[in-house]
């Protein structure tokens, strides 16, 4: 009787409907429906493979192969402090036993590619894979016989 009471009846009436539209509210779906979760990458080389097919239609090889050959440019002074990094081929080509020609030519035609801006992806990955291939071999330390 105190809460319909005529001092409490508006307050409480009020409530009451706020109770129902939140009730109501909770109950309604509104805006666009939801999509799925299997929408979205599940793994490493799903989202690898994305961003390679965004590069490859926006045609930025050369951006990807300047900033893959700034990253093996640092991770060659924290492996073994090697000074000129990229410019030192003969460096180079001693830790990683292979010929100074064949460095030189990997290093002139990966600099090549990234000055050009445009770049096939063909050409952009295997500037990139020469990259990573010699950066594997001065960073692996060899077994001597």
């Amino acid at each position: 009787a105190i809460i319909l009471g005529p001092a409490l009846r508006n307050g409480t009436l009020q409530i009451i409907l706020a109770g129902l539209l939140i009730a109501w509210f909770g109950f309604q779906r509104f805006g666009p429906a939801r999509r799925g979760e299997s929408g979205s990458r599940k793994s490493l080389a799903d989202s690898a493979r994305a961003l390679g097919n965004l590069q490859y239609r926006t045609r930025f090889g050369g951006q990807v192969v300047a900033h893959y050959a700034e990253y093996v440019q640092s991770q060659l002074r924290r492996s073994g402090g090697l000074h000129g990094g990229l410019e030192n081929a003969e460096g180079l080509a001693a830790r990683s036993g292979l010929p100074v020609e064949e460095v030189q030519r990997q290093l002139n035609q990966a600099q090549a590619i990234a000055r050009s801006g445009e770049e096939t992806a063909p050409a952009s990955a295997r500037a990139i894979r020469s990259l990573a291939t010699l950066l594997h071999l001065v960073t692996t330390p060899r077994k001597s016989n």
